[in-house]
């Protein structure tokens, strides 16, 4: 089917470069009509073959001409009707101007001459077009043309691609392609580069095939002609579903339709869609290959061409039987046979074969398995007959091979059934013992390493609580308190306080109550004094010891007033835990010191001696731990 799509592309660009060349050689001949004259009837050719078949016609019929003017517009109503595929009209036209011209190599006759092969390569008269396109290369190559001999070659490698001849294809298409460059019309270089792809292609090079194609492509941008980029595109995208690039594909066949839509090329939207359609079927996106099916089926009548509704059709097939809408297969399959019925010229192509294929699996998908199993019977013996090449036939067989009905693969495979079935269990009751055995491994291996992380995580822990904590009252050591204030006065991006208040306060006459006492009650003190701190200060308060009976407190987001109202409150912590205890506190004293940061601290040395001052500037003249009568604390914090 890809073929067949890639010739009706091939086919539109042959007529862009012989078009071209002829473009070139009317203008030799303007001065019968004016210049403007024959660029409106070379672009009515190109743009509109029927209009331009109308107005050559009464042209050619209403004027006088020279026998080398009356060649040229006859060349031109040539490719007017073979624009439209009148190929009856093409070719009397381009016999009746040859017998009009003398018997002598010119440019007009070699035109007309690759004129006439084309129309009879169109109607499969392989023989004669084969000797009309060697005359045109001998014209050429005496008049030293290069735009004849560029199209004379491509037409011959044309000729031979079709005839799978594709090494002698390749020959001339290169000649031709030399030819082009030397020629210096980059259209006609883009229908030859284009030809040269498509040669490619059809040897199963697809990776080179891509290349030229975007080589034409390029070619064919560079003039912005949207109908020769349409066609490229679509080429293009042929090629990458050749390789098996469908999403490629599909991407280029969508360019490809909007490129002809710009200009309302119906037909050539129609063969992008039902590239689509294909892209996705391959995919097996069954529902994006129905839309696309759809959107061609809806532009089927603008196509005029059997040969694209058989296609069109039998892809619609696949996509039936993918979606399994049987009955809906059943009415598409059934509709390419009426339609290959009523075309004798398609019977003998691979279209009917690959239609006989589709029915089979139709057949088999509606449970008529006998039926189908003689429909692919049937196809084999087709394609033996049809194939002439001992390579096409072995790949046509071996798509077959994928393609026997089940009831015969049943009834072949049925001996071997329970062995298969066996040997699968088997197994699969290894795979579940290996799976297990690996399971358990992991499993282990995962535990071990659980344990062995969390007993890491745990020994990290305690040591970094030993590391930064007093070891009696559980409080912050001095290591850390010093640490996390040099982090407090340079932050770095951390999120930390910008307004903070440091306090020291500092435990007076604690000597005395060790020797009155003994150390186990001044120890037990210390602990209850830093469990009643902890209940005055806030949860994110930092609070340690930072040696004997001295302490160290950061109050974050706190200034200078607020933390002397801790102070306080502090102080009053301090003499309910010592007034539980003892009865006699005339000894005992604390002097509290506050330093709030105001941005101009440099360092924590600066920031403690700060508020060591004030430690010291805080004496009281009495004990400020006595209780008076009223039980108030005798002295005040400043």
């Amino acid at each position: 089917m890809l073929k067949t799509l890639m010739d009706h592309c091939l086919t539109i660009f042959t007529f862009i470069g012989r078009l071209s060349c002829l473009l070139l050689l009317c203008s030799s001949f303007a001065q019968a009509m004016s210049s403007e004259e024959w660029q409106r009837y070379e672009d009515l050719v190109y743009q509109s073959p029927p209009d331009a078949v109308r107005e050559l016609a009464t042209a050619l019929n209403e004027r006088q001409h020279d026998a080398e003017s009356f060649a040229f517009l006859s060349a031109l109503l040539t490719d007017a009707y073979s624009g439209i595929r009148n190929w009856d009209e093409a070719e009397r036209v381009a016999r009746l101007a040859l017998t009009r011209l003398p018997d002598t190599p010119s440019e007009a006759r070699a035109h007309l001459l690759t004129g006439l092969a084309y129309t009879l390569l169109s109607r499969s008269q392989y023989a004669e077009a084969r000797e009309l396109y060697g005359s045109a290369i001998t014209y050429a190559e005496m008049a030293s043309n290069a735009d004849i001999g560029a199209e004379a070659h491509m037409g011959m490698a044309n000729l031979l691609s079709t005839l799978e001849q594709n090494e002698g294809a390749l020959e001339h298409i290169r000649i031709a392609h030399d030819f082009a460059r030397e020629s210096g019309d980059s259209r006609l270089l883009a229908a030859v580069t284009n030809e040269m792809a498509t040669i490619y292609s059809y040897m199963a090079r697809h990776q080179t095939a891509i290349k030229y194609y975007l080589q034409a492509y390029e070619l064919s941008a560079t003039h912005g002609d949207p109908v020769e980029m349409a066609v490229s595109l679509y080429n293009l995208a042929s090629a990458y579903q050749a390789d098996e690039q469908y999403q490629n594909a599909i991407a280029n066949f969508e360019l490809s339709f909007e490129a002809a839509q710009t200009v309302g090329l119906k037909e050539d939207m129609a063969y992008a869609q039902m590239g689509l359609a294909n892209g996705w079927l391959a995919l097996k996106r069954y529902s994006k290959a129905e839309r696309a099916f759809l959107k061609a089926e809806r532009m089927l009548s603008d196509t005029g061409d059997p040969a694209f509704e058989v296609q069109l059709y039998m892809t619609g097939t696949e996509i039936s039987l993918g979606l399994a809408k049987v009955e809906q297969a059943d009415v598409r399959i059934q509709h390419v046979l009426t339609v290959l019925n009523k075309h004798n010229d398609l019977e003998q192509t691979w279209m009917s074969q690959q239609s006989q294929r589709l029915n089979a699996n139709v057949l088999a998908a509606r449970g008529s398995y006998t039926e189908a199993y003689l429909k692919l019977n049937q196809y084999v013996e087709q394609l033996r007959e049809f194939y002439h090449t001992e390579q096409r036939r072995r790949e046509a067989l071996l798509r077959v091979a994928f393609d026997v009905d089940r009831q015969a693969l049943e009834n072949v495979l049925l001996e071997q059934e329970t062995e298969l079935r066996q040997l699968a269990l088997e197994q699969s009751q290894a795979s579940e013992r290996r799976w297990f055995i690996w399971s358990a491994v992991f499993l282990v291996m995962s535990l071990a390493l659980a344990v062995s992380l969390y007993w890491q995580w745990l020994a990290h822990t305690k040591l970094k609580r030993i590391t930064n904590t007093d070891p009696l009252t559980q409080l912050f050591n001095r290591r850390y308190m010093l640490n996390t204030l040099g982090k407090w006065l340079k932050p770095k991006g951390m999120r930390l306080p910008s307004v903070f208040s440091l306090v020291e306060f500092e435990l007076q006459g604690f000597g005395v109550l060790t020797d009155r006492y003994g150390h186990q009650l001044a120890d037990d003190l210390l602990v209850q004094i830093a469990a009643a701190e902890k209940q005055v200060l806030r949860g994110n308060d930092l609070f340690g010891r930072i040696g004997g009976e001295r302490f160290l407190i950061l109050l974050p987001d706190t200034d200078d007033v607020r933390a002397w109202r801790a102070c306080e409150r502090m102080r009053e912590a301090i003499v309910h835990v010592f007034s539980s205890r003892i009865e006699d506190l005339d000894f005992l004293s604390c002097r509290f010191g506050v330093a709030t940061f105001t941005g101009d601290d440099s360092s924590v040395e600066q920031l403690l001696l700060r508020a060591h001052e004030s430690m010291l500037r805080d004496l009281p003249k009495k004990s400020d731990l006595a209780l008076d009568e009223a039980g108030e604390l005798a002295a005040d914090l400043p």
